[in-house]
């Protein structure tokens, strides 16, 4: 029996050692990796337009420039500081591939990052606040020491490798390398390989995969107030058909609101009874302020203003929508608090909401597609005939939908951490004769449903989305958006949507090393290694212990995000001796406030590495 015992153990090692963990380039070939300078390291204060990022291919023993841009960020004062506190008038805003940029009052020079290169130009350096992007699928693998790319004045720089691996997968893994060199330059073939592109007139952004075009009422001769949101789709051959499949993206509103010295409340949103009332709180783009990526390779970021209308005065604040090859993000907004509000405004106001509803709706050219989320993965044809689907919704919210046919496939993933409202549910609504799907939906004081007309092209074809119903009288409320959408090819089954999921709930991990050539002679030092053990207790209440161990002594920044990846609470950034450290996080951020229930992450870095865990706050 032991020698039965013996073999068949061989045989699992060799099964084992046979099966090697595909590399990260094939396991998230439509992500993009997105860090900033100061998480970069090794490369700061370096100009921008010398700075190039090759993949060695270890099948051919080659190396191959990968499309990549650096978007510069910087801070911009904000002309409507009415009512805010000093620190929140520096605003960072993306500003790409220039030096000068000039909206109407809008003016500014990067002159604490410029340096003039050899032909008396100005350039822009590679500071803490910039972005380097580029695609994981254009990765490669880790070259052999010694191994250069075919530049002299490269070989006589310092490089930088990164490593990207899977956090629930570490053996898969993946590298670039960072050339300096001020004779290179990226060759159209590469500068184009994803036809990245945007129209200002149309405010249409584009890739070789597909095309989306926003509602911008001013920029394209609408009368109407522009809402920015998604209006047109079209998933590009071979990815999908080529036809729009959209109608449009839709926020809708009800509810009422008190402001201070008014003789009565101000009733908001569809169907109230007076026309002037429908606008009294509206979202809507400024006209003021527009920034967008000119020349793109790898990202489009489009910047504008946006304002929450109040009756007579605007909340504003900014929305970034940032398209990539295969799809993108929308994130900015606002939170409506009493005591946010009077600091603004000067006046109470207290706003209640019955309604709140986000949705995708798409025409009948969708028709033949099937709608897939977590709780409905049988699919659900679209057709324009009514179903019945699940429309349970988890708090806090963190959903994915996909509508998938031989027009492509559309992976939408929305996060949302507001508690505060009576009842979350699904929105699917397929139904040709148009209409609403909620039973609840609130017109002033009544609640009907199939009675309210949609909007748009006034048909229902698999659109969905997310509705919130009856917040608590006075209650702050999360406006933030925070939606990622993916395009990709058509007749695509559930599993590619949670695999996509697990991608943007498990950033990849990063580990850097710079290396020196003197002489020839590699002088490459080797990352110091730490490990963030599991946290404990996960899930926790009221507090949990992150443990994490260097391996020499070094300089360790302890920091806990949210859903929306905002810092919620920065546990330490100091210098640690080698061994085993441990902090203890009771669940309250740096202003000392208690947070929410939720999912929240907690990320360890050092000079050359990171390490995320994800964690469970329970109340």
């Amino acid at each position: 029996m032991k020698k039965y015992t013996t073999l068949l153990s061989l045989l699992l090692l060799l099964l084992a050692a046979a099966i090697e963990a595909a590399p990260l380039y094939e396991e998230r070939p439509h992500e993009p990796f997105v860090r900033n300078g100061g998480e970069i390291g090794g490369f700061l204060n370096v100009p921008v337009d010398e700075i190039f990022v090759f993949a060695y291919r270890q099948a051919t023993d080659t190396w191959e420039m990968i499309p990549f841009q650096i978007d510069e960020r910087i801070r911009l004062r904000d002309p409507f500081p009415y009512g805010k506190r000093e620190e929140e008038r520096q605003l960072r805003h993306f500003y790409i591939n220039e030096n000068t940029n000039v909206y109407g009052d809008y003016s500014f020079q990067d002159t604490l990052y410029m340096v003039q290169n050899q032909s008396g130009d100005w350039v822009t350096l590679f500071d803490i606040d910039d972005e380097l992007v580029f695609m994981i699928g254009d990765m490669g693998d880790q070259a052999p020491e010694g191994s250069e790319i075919d530049d002299p004045e490269a070989r006589d720089n310092d490089r930088l490798e990164i490593k990207l691996s899977d956090p629930l997968d570490p053996q898969s893994s993946a590298y670039v390398y960072l050339f300096r060199s001020s004779t290179l330059q990226m060759p159209d073939e590469v500068r184009h390989k994803y036809g990245m592109a945007f129209d200002p007139l149309t405010h249409t952004a584009e890739s070789n995969a597909y095309s989306m075009t926003l509602h911008a009422g001013a920029a394209i001769g609408v009368s109407e107030k522009a809402n920015g949101l998604v209006k047109d789709i079209v998933i590009k051959p071979p990815f999908g058909s080529g036809v729009d499949i959209f109608d449009r993206q839709k926020m809708r509103f009800n509810g009422s609101f008190n402001i201070e010295n008014l003789p009565s409340e101000i009733k908001f949103g569809s169907g109230t009874t007076e026309s002037a009332q429908e606008d009294a709180f509206i979202l809507y783009e400024n006209d003021d302020y527009l920034s967008y990526t000119r020349d793109p390779v790898v990202r489009v970021v489009r910047e504008c203003r946006y304002a929450l209308l109040f009756k007579y005065d605007p909340l504003t604040f900014y929305v970034r929508t940032k398209f990539y090859p295969y799809g993108g993000t929308i994130e900015g907004g606002a939170g409506l608090d009493p005591q946010e509000l009077y600091r603004v405004f000067g006046v109470e106001i207290y706003v209640t909401f019955d309604y709140m509803r986000q949705s995708w709706d798409f025409s009948p050219a969708a028709s033949g597609m099937r709608f897939y989320n977590r709780n409905n993965l049988q699919g659900l044809l679209v057709d324009g005939v009514p179903d019945a689907p699940d429309t349970t919704i988890d708090i806090p919210i963190e959903e994915w939908s996909m509508l998938t046919g031989d027009q492509g496939t559309m992976i939408s993933f929305t996060r949302f951490d507001e508690t505060n409202w009576k009842s979350v549910s699904l929105y699917y609504h397929d139904n040709q004769a148009g209409g609403v799907a909620d039973e609840d939906f609130v017109v002033g004081d009544r609640r009907t449903g199939e009675e309210i007309s949609d909007s748009g092209d006034m048909l229902s074809y698999g659109d969905h989305g997310i509705s919130f119903i009856s917040l608590a009288p006075n209650s702050p409320v999360n406006l933030e958006l925070d939606y990622t959408a993916y395009f990709l090819a058509a007749n695509a089954e559930p599993a590619l949507a949670e695999k996509i999921v697990g991608w943007i709930q498990n950033p990849v991990n990063v580990d850097r090393r710079l290396i020196s050539e003197v002489d020839g002679q590699s002088t490459a030092g080797q990352p110091h290694s730490f490990e963030l053990l599991p946290v404990y207790p996960n899930p926790f209440n009221p507090s949990t212990t992150i443990r994490f161990r260097l391996d020499r002594h070094a300089r360790a920044i302890v920091r806990i995000f949210d859903l929306h990846g905002r810092v919620v609470c920065r546990l330490a950034d100091r210098q640690y001796s080698s061994g085993l450290h441990e902090l203890s996080w009771d669940g309250r951020n740096d202003s000392g406030q208690p947070v929410s229930s939720g999912l929240y992450v907690v990320r360890v870095e050092t000079a050359d590495q990171s390490r995320t865990q994800k964690m469970v706050l329970l109340k």
